[in-house]
């Protein structure tokens, strides 16, 4: 009898929502879509740099929103809580890399990308290298999006299921049509703009939801204390190892290549600095971006640890109100919004939100690689070229073909149980060796096009290797990374922790595992590393083939394929350049 009592309370939580939830949810989705219609019916975008580069007239303030929200998901809405309350705050340390990497992309990399003005980032790639580079970087970004953006989905849809009741498979795909609408309909600005709307949603939902959580525990000062007393506040663990899953060092130097994958070298983010009219305009967007990073991961921190100060003394999964960590957050959302009606739906609208505009920028994006890298030669060879109006068209058509098949790489997605953190290792592995080639074209002037090749074939080879070793052991439990303690003593009478010890090592990765040191030392390395693991590979095996194979000459290289931190040591310019490209040559492919 009490655990029908239990399990009829759980339905009653779950089903929380009520009608002004709802309203503001589907208030929210209705304005994404009409977005698209405004800007695919009465601002049409007819060639395919509008509908890729909003015709370069956007302005810095949407620009930056967008970059903003591109990368933060659902994930990060509930993932990063989730790591706050089982693994403590270490991951905060990814905030000190951020501010590195801006200046990066403000100093050596945007000015290189401005200046040639390429549609798409992998572009360059064929001017500095050869066309095979570019096909293999643009394979690799195809491939790691579409095992993406189905999770990027997913994880927001399991979080309204939890809060509403409603069927994943109605919910799942209704949302994402949506998206794939106003993506196809409404090109680049419509994702500008309801990226930017999306960006203020996730915001406001999240101070609020925080706002009322501080209060409910006693304020600020108490936070702290119940988070530090449970060993959540150990930021400057200066642990060097690198074995170590989260120390300062892991994380703070981890993160660097990774975040400069995503904001550097990123189609995405390229896509977006190319917008704007100046290249000012876009280093300036650039700064915005690494503040709004900062703000939006900060938010998602105090989160997490929020929702351990408010259930320090109860543990939920181990009372098993609920099942994953990914469930936390709402949870935690429908325990504070009880008393104030539309809250739940406007937080669980703002982590659709983030998720919305992750995945609209990438279905633009996506689309106008695979047009601009792999069709654009082939229908450039038809007896009549496609006109602007038709090339729209074509790009548009590639944007609802890539959407509908991650709509329904979403339903494998829900049948992989560990697959949100494959997902991410994979992605790291991918960009990892995305980024070391642009590295080595950027920075390596003596790289050639034999060792770009084989640097980035190298680095998908030994990282996929190290990945599926660390993968192989994490299941079978050769190498366990215990959560940090929690209790169960402050919890209403009656309820007891009653999960076997099997079911405990799952919960809190606690119980007899085997000796780590058993399992391969690369295989033991922590994820956070696999980008730079990744781009080093590319870098140091380039650099080596390229000088047994015959180096660039560095004063042939055009110089506007190299970035600015290296001009100052390079040669003087020979006579008649000898590289893969003139400068004539690369104006005349400008978009």
């Amino acid at each position: 009898m009490a655990a029908e009592d239990a399990e009829a309370a759980e339905a009653d939580a779950r089903l929380l929502f009520g009608p002004t939830d709802y309203a503001m949810f589907a208030v929210m989705m209705a304005v994404s879509a009409l977005v698209g219609v405004y800007y695919g019916c009465y601002k049409r975008q007819r060639t395919v740099q509008d509908y890729l580069l909003g015709g370069k007239t956007m302005g810095i303030f949407p620009i930056a929103m967008s970059l903003i929200a591109s990368n933060v998901s659902g994930i990060t809405m509930l993932g990063v809580p989730a790591e706050m309350y089982t693994y403590g705050v270490g991951y905060a340390a990814l905030n000190f890399s951020a501010v590195l990497v801006c200046v990066a992309v403000v100093r050596w990399f945007v000015p290189v990308f401005f200046k040639l003005q390429f549609t798409s980032s992998y572009e360059y790639l064929e001017h500095r290298f050869n066309r095979s580079v570019r096909l293999v970087a643009s394979f690799l970004f195809g491939l790691g999006l579409l095992l993406y953006l189905p999770v990027v989905i997913y994880v927001p849809c399991l979080a309204f299921n939890y809060v509403s009741g409603i069927a994943l498979h109605v919910i799942a795909p209704a949302v994402m049509l949506i998206c794939i609408f106003y993506t196809t309909v409404g090109g680049l600005k419509a994702v500008v703009w309801t990226d930017a709307l999306q960006l203020v949603v996730l915001v406001a939902s999240s101070v609020v939801v925080i706002s009322l959580g501080v209060v409910m525990i006693g304020g600020p000062a108490e936070l702290f204390s119940r988070a530090g007393a449970g060993g959540r506040l150990d930021l400057f663990n200066m642990d060097p190892s690198p074995l170590a899953r989260t120390t300062f060092w892991t994380v703070f130097i981890g993160s660097i290549p990774d975040i400069a994958a995503n904001h550097a070298v990123h189609p995405t983010a390229v896509q977006r600095f190319l917008s704007v009219p100046t290249q000012l305009q876009a280093q300036r967007a650039a700064v915005f971006l690494c503040a709004g990073y900062i703000l939006t991961k900060a938010l998602s921190c105090l989160t997490g640890l929020l929702v351990f100060a408010t259930y320090h003394a109860c543990d939920p999964l181990k009372t098993r109100a609920i099942k994953k960590p990914d469930q936390l957050v709402p949870f935690f959302v429908m325990d504070v919004a009880r008393a104030v009606p539309g809250l739940a739906g406007l937080y669980i609208a703002g982590v659709f939100s983030a998720a919305l505009s992750t995945m609209s920028s990438g279905l633009n994006t996506l689309a106008g690689t695979v047009y601009e890298d792999f069709l654009v030669h082939f229908v450039s060879r038809r007896a009549r070229p496609p006109t602007d109006k038709e090339a729209s068209l074509i790009v548009k058509g590639l944007a609802l073909l890539v959407g509908l098949l991650c709509m329904l790489l979403m339903f494998v997605v829900e049948r992989l149980g560990s697959v949100l953190q494959v997902t991410y290792t994979l992605g790291g592995v991918t960009g990892g060796a995305q980024l070391g080639l642009f590295v080595l074209g950027m920075f390596v002037p003596w790289a050639n096009t034999a060792g770009a090749m084989a640097g980035g074939l190298s680095s998908l080879l030994l990282m996929s290797w190290v990945v599926g070793g660390s993968q192989a052991a994490l299941a079978s439990r050769r190498l366990v990374y215990p959560w940090l303690a929690t209790r169960v003593d402050g919890c209403a009478s009656n309820v007891t922790d009653i999960l076997s010890d099997d079911h405990m090592t799952w919960v809190n990765s606690v119980g007899k595992v085997a000796d780590p040191h058993d399992t391969f030392v690369l295989y033991r390395v922590s994820y956070y590393y696999y980008t730079m693991l990744g781009a080093g590979i590319v870098v140091v095996v380039g650099l080596v083939v390229s000088l047994l194979t015959g180096p660039q000459d560095a004063g042939a290289v055009n110089r506007d394929l190299l970035s600015p931190a290296i001009h100052g040591f390079l040669p003087p310019p020979v006579a008649k350049p000898t590289a893969p490209r003139a400068a004539s040559t690369v104006a005349t492919q400008r978009c």
